[in-house]
């Protein structure tokens, strides 16, 4: 869990958490004293003896576990921080090690469960008739070799750059939904949002449309019962929350739903940064203001959002949807190209890395990247990186306000390295810059719930789609540059004169970058 995460635990879970992590800690530093003092006394007693022991025991322990973690396809600075901390501490490394769970190996059995949550539905069907070019047919085989993602030239595309507006957009589809409405996202919070979704919603389950929620059990722990409960008493209207928190051990605690979907009759869809709370909609300024955009797409490429959310339903209730399906529908082909792909603990590949390096890769002129978090491996870093020095115009947007100050400085100390390769920083003044997006040559971009950093990249059920041939890549690229008009460049002599001590701190803390 991150530490907001944690924070957001309600109080008795804290203790408990607090509890167990310093009592395991408490014995590792015992057995080391204890075996300490064995060493330079002759002491002869059961319980010393048995101290000694499970001591030897602990570290033979931690010795197997490091091998198995050094054999586990896992990315290597996964492997190097967890290595060194059960070496270190093998009791309480190995536990916290085990709840983290940082494996995507799903069996095939499992894999066919969750497949069946949308094989009635004519969903993943891949063409091979739309003419690509080597990038484009790369992305390509990347998403449809390691997640079956189909690419699209029937479906239509609105960029958003204000949350408000896409709200508002929204809620008129809503309006002309006949069938259902799908809906996946992280954060479920109390206001103004969420109060005229759930009228709109009222209305919709009176007219017979079916309405499927679901929500992240710790991104939306701060909600009160009564909130749920306006969505249980709406007619027509299923709510489940993703992977609750239970006094049940849980192996799988840490994989968070960190994605937001929504579906309207299987032709439009939503999928962007933003969660169903005010502060998406500056109703609520918590870090200034906050930036976010979203993409709409009107055509067959909601299919793919769809079946996301159908196995996410699985996942979450154990039960399949089986009472939809997609409408006959006209779809024309357009000029644009529209991958959509989701990424996740249930997938064997890590897909948006794999995304992220492949446009990074092909960049030739200008390489755009919004994000709210920068914590990455040397290899991503170091792509970005070469790519400056390849004289490409290399630009990193990131927050002027943050949401979380810790991975704010260790983001921050990340800095160093691509400044002095020729990338240019900058940090959004006027508050929180949420946007998640790379863009591309003006050619190919990416938008979705993807940050770059370990969580998202490794950890987190997310999604996003990539789109190329498109107008809306320039509104994209017009959106990016108007944020730096409002935001400070970052260079090598500003990152000296950045606090002392946050470097301190994060220079400490990236040591355990994996682990936030």
């Amino acid at each position: 869990m991150t530490i907001n995460e944690r924070r957001n635990l309600p109080i008795w879970k804290r203790i408990i958490l607090g509890f167990f992590t310093i009592l395991s800690f408490v014995i590792q530093v015992a057995l080391i004293v204890i075996f300490i003092i064995l060493m330079y006394d002759n002491y002869d007693s059961i319980f010393s003896n048995l101290a000694g022991l499970f001591y030897i025991l602990s570290e033979i322990l931690g010795l197997i576990f490091a091998v198995y973690i050094i054999h586990r396809p896992i990315n290597t600075n996964y492997k190097l921080t967890w290595v060194t901390l059960i070496l270190i501490f093998p009791v309480p490394f190995i536990v916290l090690y085990v709840i983290n769970g940082t494996g995507r190996k799903s069996s095939s059995r499992k894999l066919r469960k969750l497949n069946k949550a949308y094989s009635h539905l004519d969903v993943l069907t891949n063409k091979d008739n739309i003419e690509l070019n080597d990038i484009e047919e790369q992305l390509k085989n990347i998403l449809y070799n390691e997640g079956n993602f189909a690419i699209y030239d029937n479906t239509s595309t609105k960029f958003f750059k204000d949350i408000k507006e896409k709200d508002e957009d929204m809620f008129k589809e809503f309006e002309n939904a006949k069938k259902y409405i799908l809906i996946e996202s992280f954060i479920v919070s109390k206001g103004i949002l969420v109060e005229k979704l759930i009228n709109i919603l009222k209305r919709k389950g009176e007219e017979g449309v079916k309405i499927y929620i679901i929500f992240d059990a710790v991104g939306s722990l701060k909600n009160k019962g009564d909130i749920i409960k306006k969505f249980t008493d709406i007619k027509n209207c299923q709510i489940t929350s993703f992977n609750p928190l239970r006094l049940t051990f849980n192996l799988f605690i840490n994989y968070r739903d960190h994605r937001k979907i929504t579906v309207i009759d299987g032709i439009i869809s939503y999928c962007g940064g933003d969660n169903l709370a005010d502060e998406y909609t500056n109703d609520k300024k918590k870090f200034g203001h906050w930036r976010d955009n979203c993409m709409k797409y009107v055509g067959e490429a909601s299919k793919t959002f769809m079946s996301l959310f159908l196995r996410m339903w699985y996942m979450s209730t154990k039960s399949y949807i089986n009472d939809i399906d997609f409408p006959i529908y006209d779809y024309k082909e357009t000029n644009e190209i529209v991958m959509p792909f989701g990424d996740g603990p249930s997938t064997n590949e890590n897909i948006a890395y794999d995304v992220f390096k492949t446009l990074i890769v092909s960049s030739k002129k200008k390489l755009y990247i919004s994000t709210p978090y920068f914590i990455l491996d040397d290899e991503m870093i170091d792509l970005i990186s070469y790519k400056a020095r390849c004289g490409v115009d290399v630009i990193l947007l990131m927050p002027g306000i943050p949401d979380k100050k810790i991975p704010y400085y260790m983001g921050r100390s990340n800095y160093k390295k691509i400044l002095k390769s020729g990338c240019k920083v900058y940090e959004y003044s006027p508050g929180f810059n949420h946007a998640k997006n790379i863009i591309v040559d003006d050619k190919y971009a990416f938008i979705g719930t993807i940050n770059m950093d370990y969580r998202s990249l490794f950890l987190h059920f997310e999604c996003g789609a990539i789109v190329f041939r498109s107008k809306v890549i320039e509104n994209m690229s017009l959106d990016f540059m108007d944020a730096l008009t409002k935001s400070k460049e970052i260079t090598l002599e500003d990152r000296k004169k950045m606090n002392k001590m946050q470097r301190f701190i994060a220079f400490v803390l990236n040591i355990f970058e994996p682990l936030f």
